[in-house]
């Protein structure tokens, strides 16, 4: 499968925006070196905060699209994500403050999701900007209640990827 040739490039948008599918489709090919020049070469030409929007994000929004199409296995979608992430890690060292000193989001899943990408992401641009995260180890009601006490938190960050998780989260808040 090649995401460029698949991808109409009316979908694509601007030129640059199709650098996402040649990642995608380097991964997708498991060849790994490739995708890593492409977030190489996207460091030398843009912020790290435009990576994870116009790179990965997209790129892991195609897996889930191929996914559930069902144009690729579970096998390829798995690998595309988990090198996404490593390759987040590298991105993150150039733009996440080390030791953040500012306000305290706390941060968890709900429900059954285990999603955490995109909150993770979102976690990354607070810390960019000096926010304090902490990612709770459990997302029991009882363990958010409890580290919201306890921290007093400046915000709550909920992963819900999908419609069934909105209702644990109600209860998470509620």
């Amino acid at each position: 499968m090649d995401a460029l040739v698949e991808t109409p490039v009316t979908e694509a948008g601007r030129p640059e925006s199709r650098e996402h599918l040649r990642y995608w489709t380097a991964l997708y090919r498991r060849d790994v070196g490739a995708a890593t020049r492409v977030v190489e070469r996207c460091l030398r030409e843009w912020t790290p905060q435009r990576i994870y929007l116009r790179l990965f994000e997209p790129a892991l929004n195609l897996s889930g699209t191929f996914w559930a199409e069902g144009r690729i296995r579970y096998q390829d979608e798995h690998f595309i994500t988990w090198h996404t992430v490593r390759l987040m890690r590298r991105v993150r060292r150039e733009f996440v403050l080390p030791d953040p000193t500012g306000p305290l989001a706390l941060a968890t899943g709900v429900g059954q999701e285990s999603h955490a990408i995109g909150l993770r992401m979102a976690c990354d641009f607070l810390r960019s900007v000096n926010w304090r995260v902490r990612f709770l180890p459990s997302n029991d009601r009882a363990t958010i209640r409890d580290a919201a006490a306890a921290l007093k938190p400046d915000a709550f960050l909920f992963s819900v990827g999908l419609d069934r998780g909105l209702e644990p989260a109600r209860r998470a808040i509620g």
